[in-house]
């Protein structure tokens, strides 16, 4: 008995002993898959972390990406280039004006005033001034020179006015919109860098053609061309029907003018979309302007021209860049004059026989 009671004793020592390691054991294991699930749990979270960082990565590199873009100042045309482009238009207007002065030559009566006068003297002077409308009137009939600038000036105007507007449509409701993006660009410009403000004006004016396609129509302004020609030709006492002229432009130099327009289009991408590092600008003069020689040269003359002498109207158009510094200040701001406009003096228009377009 005695030594069944002891191995009783030692049995239940021994399961208290298992007891405990099992106890032990079990902790330990616990622990174990604690660790695990707690591991598990932080490589869980940094997977999500790394994926959210490679995805925030992945979006300011995208936005880098086209911030570089946005705000690159490489332009897709050189200065020279658009300067071609404005040597070809006054060209083209040149040579136009010169056929118009061949073709367009049938005297009025003397002394009788053609039905329509008036109309067509408050179109033009609502264009170019008095000026220009009393010499008309006033020139001899042979007075080539007079009368192939105001031609040359009519299609310079057309073309000066389509490369500067944002909205290309003629009615008041359409000046008035042209008006409001002219206003915002301006300020634009004065406050923000020329990277930001060209870009904005690249890609803004690419869109509002690309959603007003009809304002891409150069019927239109062919049409307004024939219009004011016929009335300078009027005025001048080379025909005694406008309707007659009118149609007779239409018909015979319809592709001439459309030419003009359409160099005036192009120019309009080159100034408006193309560039972004500066701000190409035309020089046209105002009719009755002061007289620059630093942004313009009388077309008929070659030695320097006082400066007290006045603009009767632009026969030729230029071409400046306008570099930008500081936003709202102003610093480091300059401007070169790469063309200067070619104008024809109201002195002038009393003196030469001969328009010289060198």
């Amino acid at each position: 008995m005695r030594a069944l009671h002891d191995e009783l004793a030692y049995e239940r020592k021994t399961n208290a002993w298992l007891r405990d390691q099992k106890a032990g054991l079990e902790s330990q294991w616990y622990q174990y898959v604690s660790a695990a699930e707690h591991d598990k749990r932080i490589r869980m979270k940094e997977a999500e972390d790394h994926q959210e960082t490679k995805r925030l990565l992945e979006a300011r590199t995208a936005e880098w990406r086209v911030a570089q873009e946005f705000l690159t100042t490489t332009d897709h045309l050189s200065a020279s280039q658009i300067s071609q482009e404005v040597a070809d238009l006054n060209n083209e207007i040149f040579q136009t004006a010169a056929l118009l002065v061949d073709r367009l030559e049938c005297p009025q009566q003397q002394g009788i005033p053609p039905s329509g006068i008036t109309d067509s003297k408050g179109a033009v002077e609502s264009r170019f001034g008095s000026f220009l409308v009393q010499r008309l009137e006033s020139a001899d009939i042979s007075d080539t020179t007079l009368i192939e600038g105001a031609y040359q000036a009519v299609m310079a105007e057309q073309a000066r006015w389509i490369v500067e507007t944002w909205y290309r449509d003629m009615t008041a409701q359409g000046q008035a919109i042209d008006l409001r993006w002219k206003e915002l660009y301006r300020s634009i410009h004065r406050h923000e860098p020329q990277a930001i403000a060209g870009r904005w004006r690249s890609m803004t004016n690419r869109y509002i053609w690309g959603r007003y396609t009809e304002l891409n129509d150069p019927r239109p302004f062919v049409s307004k061309l024939a219009d004011h020609l016929a009335h300078v030709a009027f005025i001048a006492g080379r025909t005694d029907n406008w309707g007659q002229t009118r149609k007779i432009i239409r018909e015979e130099f319809d592709s001439s003018l459309k030419d003009i327009v359409d160099f005036a289009f192009r120019l309009h991408r080159m100034v408006k979309q193309e560039t972004t590092s500066c701000e190409m600008r035309i020089v046209y003069t105002k009719p009755d302007s002061e007289f620059d020689p630093v942004t313009m040269e009388d077309i008929l003359h070659e030695n320097p021209t006082p400066w007290n002498q006045r603009v009767s109207c632009t026969a030729a158009l230029g071409l400046k860049r306008q570099v930008g510094g500081d936003a709202g200040k102003g610093a480091g701001r300059s401007e070169t004059v790469l063309m200067k406009a070619k104008v024809l003096l109201q002195t002038s228009t009393e003196a030469d026989d001969k328009m010289v377009t060198s």
